[in-house]
């Protein structure tokens, strides 16, 4: 494995000024770019392309083994990025130089809560010290089955990892885990990946469980057997929110018309039917709303390096959605025209709940951009380029900016009212 360098030499206080907003640069500036080559190939990969209250401000590359993984998530003090190699582990790279880029050896395993890298367990810590995540003895190096349940764990800057209290119930072990915001409460299943394991699980009781892993306490627990009708025992989307008092609010997808809510001292229960082909979403921060990114793409066939390949046919049709959670009343749509194939990413909301970002498809010229939106209105402030193969992006934690990043770059842009 080629070792990860550090390639990030910009002074400390330029990046935290990029992430609180503090001391921005003039409009029209010309980005910052470290670490990444020629800029100029950067600089285009995300750019803005419509007027608005988004400047990019830094963009920041890192030179990281050649293998898939979960784009860059950068921390909320904007010190520190982290990414999941399914092969290597967890790497977390600091964005300034004279720091250490260290890799922790975890094991993800199958995680049966979501899918792809919009689901990875693993979320920064509040205060930017360290990232929680998950681990897991599987068969290796052939085979991947599991041979014990998975094991909540936090891992510090310097690769560290300091593993959490087992969690203990009668229905099996940990087997799915989903991060609610950034204190180590988790939506988790118990016993029900039973099929991953060698030997192979009965699980005859699969349970859904809301836990504190920072205390290794299980919180509450639903048996998957008295929610009816579920296809499978498996989370198919998920996202949750830490109301004020603390407690998680959480809203799951099974399947078509399969939504269902759950909060501590109630049985999850049926919310807002509908019936979407496998949708991203994501909760307001009260909870009370959903954002729904239908994932809208042109259809067709789909032929590599084959000249004679006909050019995908465009849909029109709506692009992403604001529902009420308890009547699944549409608060606004947003309809938008997909003229090649496209990926979406999660939709994330700020922390104040006024505006969001999310994946539109682009106009054929750009494959798909990233769109911040009003929440009041649903209405497109502003359009950024998206890296192709989607990725991730998010909003400083006073809310003045934005950070979007794939898997070699994080790019930050000022975010002025």
């Amino acid at each position: 494995m080629r070792p990860l360098r550090h390639v990030i030499a910009i002074p400390l206080a330029i990046l935290t000024a990029s992430v609180t907003g503090a001391s921005a640069p003039a409009t029209g500036r010309a980005p910052i770019v470290v670490g990444c080559g020629v800029a100029a190939p950067r600089v285009q990969q995300w750019r803005t392309l419509t007027d608005g209250p988004l400047t990019l401000r830094t963009i920041r590359c890192f030179d990281l083994p050649n293998e898939w993984r979960s784009p860059l998530q950068l921390s909320p003090d904007g010190r520190s990025v982290f990414t999941f190699d399914a092969k290597n582990g967890l790497f977390i790279a600091p964005t300034a130089e004279g720091g250490k880029v260290c890799r922790a050896p975890l094991t993800l395993g199958v995680n049966i809560i979501g899918s792809g890298g919009d689901y990875w367990p693993a979320v920064w810590r509040s205060d930017s010290r360290g990232v929680w995540a998950a681990d897991q003895r599987i068969m290796a190096p052939r085979g991947g089955w599991a041979l014990e349940p998975k094991r909540p764990v936090v891992v510090s800057l310097n690769g560290q990892i300091r593993r959490m209290p087992a969690l203990l119930n009668p229905s099996g072990g940990l087997d799915g885990i989903f991060w609610i915001g950034d204190g180590g409460l988790a939506l988790a299943t118990l016993g029900a990946g039973g099929g991953y394991y060698k030997p192979e699980l009965s699980n005859a009781t699969p349970t859904l469980a809301l836990i504190d892993a920072r205390r290794g306490r299980i919180i509450q627990t639903a048996p998957m057997t008295a929610i009816t009708g579920l296809p499978f025992n498996s989370v198919s989307g998920v996202s949750g929110v830490v109301d004020r008092h603390g407690r998680p609010r959480v809203l799951m997808w099974f399947g078509p018309d399969r939504w269902y809510e759950w909060t501590p001292g109630a049985a999850p229960r049926h919310v807002l039917p509908g019936n979407k082909s496998r949708p991203k979403f994501s909760l307001t921060p009260d909870g009370l709303r959903v954002l729904i990114a239908t994932g809208l793409s042109a259809t067709g066939m789909i032929c590599e390096h084959n000249p004679k390949c006909p050019p995908p046919t465009p849909v029109t049709g709506v692009a992403a959605e604001l529902r009420d959670v308890e009547t699944g009343k549409l608060i606004w749509e947003i309809r938008a025209t997909a003229r090649m194939f496209s990926s979406t990413m999660r939709p994330v909301t700020s922390r104040d709940g006024r505006y969001a970002l999310i994946t539109l498809p682009g106009d054929g010229q750009v494959r798909d951009t990233i769109a911040l939106i009003a929440m009041s209105d649903g209405r497109i402030v502003q359009r950024v380029n998206q890296a192709p193969g989607g990725g991730t992006a998010g909003f400083g934690a006073d809310g003045r900016s934005v950070w979007v990043g794939d898997g070699m770059s994080v790019a930050v842009y000022d975010l002025r009212d």
